[in-house]
C-alpha cells in the first residue's frame, strides 16, 4: 500500500473536521436543559460517540463498542471522501487511546454517518500505530473475554434475608459440592438446608426455627464471611380488613410485618395501645380488643353505615403503629344462595326416617360477593330465602333450623315417611334446589341357618350358625332381628322342646338348649317367610370322666412340701374334651413306698391342701382317685422321687414379674409382694422341690437384695415362712439383685424391677361365660363374678378399684340391677348386666341367664 505524505494527510484531516463542524451546527445536542455544548468534556465525547457508530447508515457489527479499531474500517470503506484505505487503519489504535479532547463534534452526530464518527480518533495522530495493518492490531484488544471467567471465587455478601434464612452471595459460581459450614460462638449451627440458585452464585441457609439474633461466620470453599443476625422484630402494622360494617365483633385482619417483609403471627407482641372512635358519634362507645384471633373492633352495631371510625393500634416496645379512618360499609345481607352438601349425623352412613342430627351446608354470598354466613332471619316465612319441601311427610322444611351457617334437621324435621324429596329455596333472585333421599333402617328381612356353633349337650345352650340379609338386600347382623317375629318348632319335643329355642337378646343369636340325648328337626319361619330346617344331635352332657395329667414336681427334698390344689390337674371328659372338675366331684391322693413312710394325703378340691414329702429318701407313688360322690370313676398313677440333700448340685430363683413398689411402708401385705421361691438342681438339670417353710432350704445360708440408692427400697422378710421380697418408696423404677449364699460364696442370683406407678386396672373378665340363676332364687351381686387385675396381674378387690362404677341391665324386662352391684330376676330369659369403670374408661358385660 501506497504511503500517504504527511500534507496529504492534514488535507485529509482537515476536510473531516470541516465536515464534522457543519454537521454539529445542524444537530442539536441532547444536553441538560435543551442547550446544546459546543465544547462538551472528553468523557462525555467517548460515551456519545458509540451511539453514531450505530447509525443505520452504518454497518458495524454490534461488538463494535468493545473493538473499536474494527469500526474505523467499516466506516472507511463506506466514506468516499477518504480514498486511501490506509487512512482508515489508523483509526483503530487512536479510538483505543481516545483522549482528543477538540473531537467533541461527533457526539452529537446520532444520525451522521460513520464516517465523521472516526475523525475524532485520528486527532491524536499516533501514526506509528497506522502504519501497521488494521487486522492484527484489534485482535488483541478484542480478547477481554476471558478475564471474567479468571474471577477468583469469594464470598462478596452474607445476611439474614429472612427470620429463618441468610444468604450468601459468591463474586463466581460455587463448585458442585461446594461444603457451606455456617456457626455462631464457634458453635455450628445444625438443622439447615440449602437452596442454591440456579446459577451457584447465591445460597440460601434455611432453618425450621428462626435464627438466634447474633454474629455468625459462614465459610464455603476456604472463603468466610462474618454478618450478624438481628432478632425478628415488628416493623409494620396493616388492617386489611376490607369492609367493616355496623355490627359487634368484627376483625379488622390486622397483619404483623417484621423488617424482611414477611409475615408475623399476631401473638408475637402483647403489650399495644388501642383506639377506635367515631367522632361524628361520640356517645357510642367503642372498643378495640387484641384476641388470640386478631383485633376485634366492638360496639359498631351502634353505628351506621357512611360513619367513620377513627382506628388506632401502637406497639408500645417498638413504637410501631398504624392509624387508619374507616368509614363503615352496608351491613352484608344474603344475595345468592345454593344447597351445598349433606353432612350425615356422627356414626350413620344414611338418613334414616325419624332420624334427627344431620346437615346442609350452603353457599352463599353477600351483595359485596363475598362469602356469607346464613342466620336464623335469613331463613323462613317473610324472610329473605323460604324453604319448601314437595313431600313434608318425607322432610317438613318449616322444621329445618339454622345454626353455626348450616341448615339443621333437628327432632321432628324427617317424618316416618320413606323416599326422596326435593327441598327449594326461593327468594328475590335465588332459586336452588336439591333433592334428599330418607330410608327405613336396614333390620333382618330373610335368614339362612346352616348349623350349629359346635356340639349340643344336654342341657346347655348353643347358638346356631346364622346369616341375614336386610330388606335392600345386604348381609347384615342380627342386631335387628325383631324376636317377636321368629318362629321355630321341633319335631322332637322331648330331645328340643319348643320352649328351648330362643333369641338371645345380650348375644344377638338364635339358640337351642337340648332336654335329652337323641336327634330333632327344627322348622324356622321368619316374618311369616319359612327360612327352613335344621337337622340336630343332642349329646349327653360332659362330665369328667378321666385324670390325663398332673403338673407338679418330680423331685422332692426330704420334708419338702407342696400345695395339692385343682388347677394342677388336667381332666377329660367322655369326649376327649378338657373339663373342669365339677361341685360333684373330687381327686383323692393316696401315696406308697415299700418303707411305708408316705406323702401327705389328701383331697384335692377347692383350694386343696399342703403335701409333705417324707424324710426317707427313694420312689413314690402317688395316686390319683377321680371320684363323683363316693363312687369312682378314674385314677391315675404318678412316680416321685424324694432325694438326698448332697444329690442337689445348684440352685435356682424362680423369675419375678415386674413388681409395684410405690407403696411408702412394707408393713402391710398388698398383694404385691413377691415370694422368693427357689428350686434346686441334680447334676442332671432336673428340679427339685426344696424344704422350704419356716427356714431357708438345706444348703443356702443367706438370701440378700441389693440397694443401689443407698436407701431401703428393698426388703427381705419371712411371710408365712417364706422369704418374700418387698420394695417401697420407688417413684419411677428401680431394680435390685436377689442373692443366694452359702458359706460366703454366691451360688445364685436373679434381677428383679419395681415400678412406682401406682396399680391400675388393666384385666376385666368375667369369672363364668354366662351367669345362670333361676328366677326364685333371689337377688345376688354381680360384683362377685368379677375378675380384675392391675398391670402388675395382682387380682384387684372390687371395693379397692378407684373411681366411680355405673350398673345397667341391657334388658330390664329380665333382670334389674341397683348402684351398687344387687341383681334382681325380673322374668325368665336373657340379658346382660354391664358395668362402665370410669377410672380405666372399661366395660365389663357379663352374661345372665333367668330360669
Amino acid at each position: 500500500m501506497k504511503k500517504l505524505s504527511k500534507k496529504k494527510i492534514i488535507a485529509v484531516m482537515t476536510v473531516i473536521l470541516i465536515t464534522a463542524m457543519l454537521m454539529t451546527s445542524c444537530v442539536k445536542l441532547p444536553f441538560p436543559g435543551g442547550k446544546g455544548k459546543t465544547s462538551p468534556e472528553p468523557s462525555q465525547t467517548i460515551t456519545e460517540t458509540a451511539s453514531p457508530v450505530q447509525d443505520p447508515t452504518a454497518t458495524p457489527k454490534p461488538d463494535q463498542s468493545q473493538e473499536p479499531t474494527a469500526t474505523p474500517v467499516e466506516t472507511q470503506t463506506q466514506a468516499p471522501t477518504p480514498t486511501p484505505t490506509p487512512t482508515p487503519t489508523a483509526t483503530p489504535a487512536p479510538t483505543a487511546t481516545a483522549t482528543p479532547t477538540p473531537t467533541a463534534t461527533p457526539t452529537p452526530t446520532p444520525t451522521a454517518t460513520p464516517a465523521p464518527t472516526a475523525t475524532p480518533t485520528p486527532t491524536p495522530t499516533p501514526t506509528p500505530t497506522p502504519t501497521a495493518t488494521p487486522t492484527p492490531t484489534p485482535t488483541p484488544t478484542a480478547t477481554p473475554t476471558p478475564t471474567p471467567s479468571a474471577a477468583p471465587f469469594g464470598i462478596g455478601n452474607a445476611y439474614a434475608s429472612g427470620p429463618k434464612e441468610v444468604t450468601v452471595e459468591f463474586s463466581a459460581p460455587a463448585q458442585a459440592g461446594a461444603q457451606v459450614v455456617l456457626k455462631t460462638g464457634g458453635i455450628n449451627v445444625t438443622g439447615t438446608s440449602l437452596n442454591w440458585a440456579s446459577d451457584r452464585r447465591s445460597v440460601r441457609i434455611t432453618r425450621t426455627a428462626a435464627y438466634a439474633a447474633g454474629e455468625y461466620t459462614v465459610t464455603v470453599s476456604d472463603s468466610s464471611k462474618t454478618f450478624t443476625v438481628q432478632a425478628e422484630k415488628l416493623t409494620a402494622i396493616s388492617i386489611t380488613a376490607q369492609y367493616v360494617f355496623p355490627m359487634d365483633n368484627q376483625d379488622l385482619k390486622v397483619v404483623f410485618t417484621n423488617q424482611y417483609g414477611g409475615e408475623m403471627p399476631l401473638t408475637a407482641y402483647t403489650n399495644f395501645t388501642l383506639s377506635a372512635v367515631c367522632q361524628a358519634k361520640p356517645s357510642v362507645t367503642l372498643n378495640l380488643n387484641k384476641t388470640a384471633a386478631g383485633f376485634i373492633l366492638k360496639g359498631a352495631q351502634g353505628l351506621a353505615a357512611n360513619d367513620a371510625v377513627n382506628i388506632v393500634i401502637a406497639e408500645n416496645t417498638t413504637g410501631t403503629a398504624v392509624t387508619k379512618s374507616v368509614t363503615l360499609s352496608e351491613s352484608p345481607k344474603i344475595t345468592t344462595f345454593a344447597f351445598g352438601q349433606v353432612q350425615l349425623a356422627s356414626g350413620t352412613t344414611v338418613i334414616l326416617v325419624n332420624s334427627s342430627g344431620h346437615s346442609l351446608t350452603v353457599d352463599a354470598k353477600d351483595q359485596y360477593n363475598q362469602a356469607y354466613t346464613i342466620v336464623p332471619s335469613d331463613i323462613g316465612l317473610n324472610k329473605p330465602v323460604i324453604l319448601t319441601s314437595n313431600d313434608s311427610a318425607i322432610i317438613d322444611a318449616s322444621k329445618i333450623t339454622v345454626a353455626n351457617g348450616k341448615l339443621n334437621f333437628p327432632i321432628g324435621a324427617i317424618g316416618a315417611k320413606e323416599g326422596t324429596v326435593t327441598l327449594t329455596a326461593v327468594g328475590q333472585n335465588i332459586s336452588s334446589s336439591i333433592q334428599i333421599t330418607v330410608k327405613t333402617p336396614a333390620a333382618v328381612k330373610t335368614l339362612t341357618i346352616t348349623g350349629v356353633e359346635g356340639t349340643v349337650f344336654v342341657n346347655q345352650w348353643v347358638p346356631l350358625v346364622v346369616t341375614a340379609k336386610d330388606q335392600y338386600g345386604n348381609p347384615t347382623t342380627l342386631d335387628t332381628l325383631d324376636p317377636t317375629k321368629l318362629m321355630m318348632f321341633s319335631t322332637n319335643t322331648t330331645v328340643v322342646p319348643n320352649t328351648n329355642i330362643q333369641f338371645n337378646g345380650a348375644t344377638k343369636k338364635i339358640e337351642i338348649k337340648g332336654n335329652s340325648s337323641g336327634s330333632a328337626t327344627l322348622h324356622i319361619s321368619y316374618d311369616g317367610i319359612t327360612q327352613g330346617t335344621l337337622d340336630v344331635q343332642v349329646l349327653e352332657a360332659p362330665v369328667p370322666t378321666y385324670i390325663t395329667d398332673v403338673t407338679m414336681p418330680i423331685y422332692y427334698q426330704k420334708n419338702s412340701n407342696i400345695i395339692m390344689a385343682a388347677d394342677m390337674l388336667k381332666i377329660a371328659d367322655q369326649y376327649e374334651k378338657e373339663i373342669a372338675l365339677t361341685p360333684a366331684h373330687s381327686v383323692i391322693v393316696t401315696s406308697s413306698n415299700i418303707s411305708g413312710a408316705k406323702f401327705t394325703e389328701g383331697t384335692m378340691t377347692g383350694a386343696g391342701y399342703t403335701m409333705s414329702a417324707p424324710a426317707t429318701s427313694g420312689s413314690y407313688t402317688l395316686t390319683f382317685t377321680l371320684k363323683k360322690g363316693a363312687s369312682t370313676v378314674n385314677t391315675y398313677d404318678m412316680t416321685v422321687l424324694v432325694v438326698d440333700d448332697d444329690k442337689i448340685v445348684s440352685y435356682k430363683i424362680e423369675d419375678i414379674p415386674t413388681m409395684y413398689g410405690g407403696a411408702t411402708d412394707t408393713t402391710t401385705d398388698t398383694g404385691h409382694w413377691k415370694p422368693i421361691k427357689i428350686s434346686g438342681l441334680l447334676a442332671n438339670g432336673k428340679s427339685v422341690n426344696l424344704a422350704y417353710t419356716g427356714t431357708l432350704p438345706s444348703g443356702i445360708d443367706q438370701i440378700t437384695c441389693t440397694n443401689d440408692s443407698g436407701a431401703n427400697n428393698f426388703v427381705i422378710e419371712d411371710v408365712s415362712g417364706v422369704k418374700t421380697l418387698k420394695a417401697q418408696n420407688v417413684a419411677q423404677t428401680m431394680t435390685t439383685t436377689i442373692k443366694l449364699w452359702k458359706a460366703g460364696q454366691e451360688i445364685a442370683n436373679l434381677n428383679v424391677t419395681a415400678s412406682g406407678a401406682a396399680p391400675t386396672l388393666t384385666h376385666l373378665a368375667a369369672t363364668e361365660p354366662t351367669v345362670t340363676k333361676a328366677l326364685s332364687g333371689g337377688v345376688f351381686n354381680i360384683t362377685a363374678y368379677v375378675d380384675a387385675k392391675d398391670q402388675y396381674g395382682v387380682p384387684m378387690a372390687f371395693a379397692a378399684i378407684a373411681g366411680s362404677k355405673t350398673f345397667m341391665s341391657t334388658k330390664t324386662s329380665v333382670a334389674v340391677v341397683n348402684s351398687t352391684g344387687i341383681v334382681t330376676p325380673v322374668a325368665t330369659g336373657t340379658c346382660q348386666i354391664k358395668i362402665y369403670f370410669a377410672s380405666a374408661d372399661k366395660t365389663l358385660a357379663i352374661n345372665l341367664t333367668v330360669n
